[in-house]
């Protein structure tokens, strides 16, 4: 025991020394998040141009009414678990999902994996960060 916790704290500074003191890792749009992948708002807006996704905002209807990035359909994360079944349809197509900030989306991204989708997108910052980056809200 004591030979493996030597060595992992060996090889734990190991990746920030290979980066060099004060490095960033490498800027990336998309990167990913245990079992999901995540995308700023500024690649959402270039990614629903293409065809073959679906966003899914999962604030509440209260929220969405006040406003929502064009072409978001109101899931909110505490009906998801019940409104599964009734998405299925968008299994196979990159579900990207969205709320406020970052919170809710995460929960709901990991969500839809645990229930088969295979190409969920969390949107970093949400709807906030969007209508900060001066895109299209509808009301």
């Amino acid at each position: 025991m004591k030979s493996l916790l030597s060595m992992l704290l060996v090889l734990w500074p190991a990746p920030v020394l290979a980066q060099g003191a004060g490095a960033s890792p490498p800027a990336s749009d998309v990167s990913v998040h245990f079992d999901h992948a995540e995308v700023d708002v500024h690649e959402l807006k270039v990614r629903l141009a293409q065809k073959g996704s679906v966003l899914l905002d999962v604030r509440s209807e209260e929220e969405f009414a006040a406003g929502h990035i064009p072409g978001a359909v109101s899931v909110p994360v505490k009906h998801l678990p019940g409104l599964l079944r009734s998405l299925q349809a968008i299994r196979e197509q990159t579900v990207f999902v969205s709320c406020q900030v970052s919170h809710r989306s995460g929960i709901a991204a990991r969500e839809l994996v645990r229930a088969g989708f295979s190409d969920v997108v969390q949107v970093l910052g949400g709807f906030s960060q969007w209508e900060a980056a001066g895109y299209p809200v509808e009301r």
